[in-house]
C-alpha cells in the first residue's frame, strides 16, 4: 500500500499542473531541434555554392624573367568557359540548393512526427497510470470489503489474500508505466535539446474525430519533391556533360620591359572523345535511372498511403465502439457484480474478472487512440501537409 502512495506522489513532484501542450512543442522543436538546424545551416551552404558555381576560375598572373635580353615579362591569363557551361553549373547548383531545402522539409516533418510520437507515449503511459490509480481505489474497497465479509463469516479468506494480490499486481504496473513515462519525457528533452533538470507539463486530453482523407495527394511530399528535383537535375548533368565536348578557352595579355605588348588566345580541345563519349552515356543512364526511381517511389509511396488510411479508418471504428459501447458496458457489468458480491449472490472471482476486463479494455482503449494519432504522423510525414 506504501508504495502505491509513493508512486503517486512521484508522479505529482515530477510534472507540474500546467498542460503540456502538443502545438507548443512543435513550434518549440521547429527553432531549437539541432538536427533541423543542421539542414538549415546545410541550405544556406547549398545557396552560397550557387555563387562558387557561377563565377570563373581565378586569373593567372605570372613575371618571367630572360637573363640574356635583361629584361621581365610580365603576363596575365584568364580561363573563360565555352557559352552555355557557367549557365548550366548554375542551374544545377540552383537544383542542388532546392533539394537541400526539400531534405530540410523531409527532416521536419520527420523530427515533428518523432515529438508527436512521444508525446502520444508520454500520454499514454499517463493515462493508464491514471486508470490503474482508479481501479486501485476500487480493489482497495473490494479488499476492505472481502476483510468485512470474512470477519462476518460470509465469505473465505481467499478473498482477501486475492484482492491484496491484485494490488501488487497493479503497482506493479505502475511503475512499469512510469519508466514509460520517465523514457518518453527524455525523448521529448532529447528533441527539444532540453536540460534533464527542465520540467514538463501533464499531456493534455487527445480527442479522436473522422478525419477526410479525399485531399491527399503527393505533390507536397517532400521525398517524392526530392526525386523530380533529381531528375531534373540529371537532365541538366546530361546537357552540361553534352556541353563539355566544346572547348574552353584561354585568354592574356602579355608586357615587358622593353614596352613590347603581346595578346594570347588557345583553346582546350577535348581530344579524348571517347572519354567524353562515356561521360554523355553515364549521365543518359542516371537520368534514365532517376526518372525510373521516380515512378517507383510515387507507386510505393501511394499503397503505403493507402494501407495508412484504411488501417485508420478500422482503428477508429473500433475506438468509437470502445468507448461508446464496450467501456459502458463494463463499468456496468463491473458495478453489477460489486453488488451481487456485497449482497452474497455472486463470487469475487467474478468481481476480480470484471474489474480486469474493465482495467484492460480502457487501456486498450488508450493504446488505439495512440496507435491513430501514429498514423496521423505518419501520414502527415509522407504528404508533406499537416492533417491536424
Amino acid at each position: 500500500m506504501k508504495a502505491v502512495t509513493f508512486i503517486t506522489v512521484s508522479i505529482i513532484l515530477l510534472f507540474s499542473e500546467d498542460y503540456l501542450i502538443l502545438s507548443n512543442l512543435i513550434l518549440a522543436v521547429k527553432e531549437r531541434n539541432p538536427e533541423i538546424t543542421s539542414m538549415r545551416q546545410k541550405v544556406s551552404a547549398a545557396k552560397e555554392n550557387i555563387k562558387i558555381k557561377g563565377s570563373w576560375n581565378q586569373p593567372k598572373i605570372g613575371t618571367e624573367y630572360y637573363f640574356s635580353e635583361n629584361r621581365f615579362m610580365f603576363e596575365a591569363l584568364q580561363t573563360i568557359p565555352f557559352p552555355g557551361k557557367t549557365s548550366s553549373k548554375i542551374k544545377i547548383a540552383k537544383l542542388d540548393a532546392a533539394i537541400s531545402e526539400q531534405m530540410l522539409s523531409a527532416k521536419t516533418f520527420l523530427i515533428i512526427s518523432e515529438i508527436k510520437k512521444a508525446y502520444y507515449m508520454y500520454y499514454l503511459a499517463y493515462n493508464k497510470n491514471r486508470v490503474i490509480n482508479e481501479n486501485l481505489d476500487l480493489m482497495k474497497q473490494y479488499a476492505a470489503n472481502a476483510d468485512a465479509l470474512y470477519a462476518a463469516g460470509k465469505s473465505q479468506q481467499s478473498d482477501l489474500l486475492k484482492a491484496n494480490a491484485e494490488i501488487v499486481i497493479m503497482e506493479n504496473m505502475m511503475y512499469m508505466h512510469n519508466a514509460e513515462i520517465e523514457s518518453s519525457i527524455s525523448m521529448i528533452r532529447s528533441l527539444l535539446d532540453y536540460n534533464a533538470d527542465k520540467k514538463l507539463g501533464i499531456p493534455e486530453e487527445i480527442n479522436i474525430k473522422p478525419v477526410i482523407f479525399s485531399n491527399l495527394s503527393l505533390d507536397l511530399s517532400p521525398v517524392i519533391k526530392i526525386k523530380n528535383i533529381i531528375m531534373e537535375k540529371n537532365l541538366k548533368e546530361l546537357g552540361l556533360s553534352r556541353l563539355e565536348w566544346l572547348p574552353d578557352f584561354m585568354t592574356g595579355i602579355k608586357y615587358d620591359t622593353m614596352e613590347d605588348l603581346g595578346v594570347m588566345v588557345s583553346a582546350e580541345i577535348p581530344v579524348y572523345f571517347f572519354r567524353q563519349a562515356a561521360e554523355v552515356r553515364k549521365m543518359k543512364y542516371e537520368s534514365e535511372m532517376a526518372e525510373n526511381e521516380l515512378l517507383n517511389e510515387k507507386n510505393i509511396t501511394r499503397a503505403k498511403l493507402d494501407a495508412l488510411v484504411n488501417n485508420y479508418k478500422a482503428k477508429l471504428k473500433s475506438a468509437e465502439n470502445s468507448k461508446n459501447t464496450v467501456i459502458p458496458l463494463r463499468e456496468q457489468t463491473l458495478k453489477v457484480s460489486e453488488a451481487a458480491y456485497r449482497a452474497g449472490k455472486g463470487s469475487f472471482l467474478d468481481l476480480l474478472d470484471s474489474a480486469d476486463k474493465y482495467l484492460k479494455d480502457r487501456h486498450d482503449y488508450y493504446e488505439t487512440v495512440i496507435e491513430l494519432k501514429f498514423i496521423l504522423a505518419e501520414i502527415e510525414q509522407i504528404t508533406g501537409k499537416e492533417i491536424e
